[in-house]
């Protein structure tokens, strides 16, 4: 799977981040350099300064956000069909083969990722070797600290 897959709600939160980074955000950076102004000499300003590097940073942030958005492929993964193979989207029940632990994530964009909340990105290691399995299948891992050994128990 090529492009910048995304959730739909995935894209919907970041389509809310970048309308606060373009009126909230822009505001405040605005109003700090305004202030910054009213410090006299702006060669020797260093508050000037600081306020003119934050908006070209939050600057090329909107630019970096809007570029990934035009290029994402919205997934909507709540009406997606059940497939019988992990695929983007998939909520995924796996076993490591070697410790028994037992895993379960939920495969979605890289800028969606939680740890925390059991969503892992389709690009990370795991989500890449576990991609178009089967329950049954089992799948390698190559980490820095050696390779691991899946299965695929429950697609969800």
């Amino acid at each position: 799977m090529g492009g910048n897959l995304i959730t739909k709600e995935g894209y919907e939160e970041l389509n809310e981040k970048l309308y606060r980074m373009q009126s909230v955000d822009r505001r405040e950076v605005i109003a700090e350099i305004a202030r910054a102004r009213e410090g006299g000499n702006l060669d020797e300003n260093h508050e000037y300064m600081h306020a003119q590097q934050a908006q070209e940073k939050l600057e090329s942030n909107i630019s970096n956000l809007v570029s990934f958005m035009e290029n994402c492929q919205i997934i909507d993964v709540a009406n997606s069909a059940l497939g019988d193979r992990v695929e983007f989207g998939s909520t995924v029940t796996i076993r490591n083969l070697d410790t028994e632990a037992v895993a379960k994530w939920q495969l979605v964009g890289a800028t969606e990722f939680d740890v925390k909340q059991g969503r892992i990105s389709y690009k990370s290691p795991i989500g890449v070797a576990m991609m178009g399995k089967k329950p049954g299948e089992d799948f390698e891992v190559v980490t820095p600290r050696g390779d691991q050994y899946w299965e695929v128990e429950k697609i969800h």
